[in-house]
């Protein structure tokens, strides 16, 4: 019987290398990130590396807006990164009452190398071509 859920496209070799660079991805993010990488995870740690390298300051208020989450949910997973070194919190430089965000150099290491990991898993698969055309 035909699965007619599945794609025939999916079973090519370049799905199947695309998927396999995804995995190696995956598992790299997981050793880089002990605190686990939910989707809004995910996004505070894209929103504190853009903000530094754009050299923007960051404040909680700010994270929380941009990444479209609760207060509360924002707290959490800003707690966790700090405990796990990968977040520095400082007071304000303006307002001292706020507190400004940016990531410790040990995030910046482990995003130049997921970045890394992930320029080359594109590299390497045959959809590279179908990539750099789009």
């Amino acid at each position: 019987m035909i699965d007619l859920l599945v794609p025939k496209e999916m079973l090519s070799t370049q799905r199947l290398s695309l998927l396999k660079a995804w995995r190696s991805m995956s598992d790299l993010e997981a050793e880089l990130f002990p605190v686990g990488m939910s989707l809004l995870g995910r996004q505070i740690v894209c929103e504190l590396v853009r903000a530094h390298w754009q050299d923007e300051s960051l404040s909680v208020k700010s994270l929380t807006l941009a990444v479209g989450s609760s207060g509360n949910g924002t707290r959490r997973h800003l707690q966790r990164l700090e405990q796990a070194g990968l977040l520095l919190i400082r007071k304000g430089r303006r307002d001292r009452r706020s507190l400004e965000l940016s990531p410790s150099p040990r995030l910046l290491e482990a995003i130049d190398r997921l970045l890394d990991a992930l320029e080359s898993a594109i590299q390497g698969s045959k959809y590279r071509q179908e990539f750099s055309r789009s």
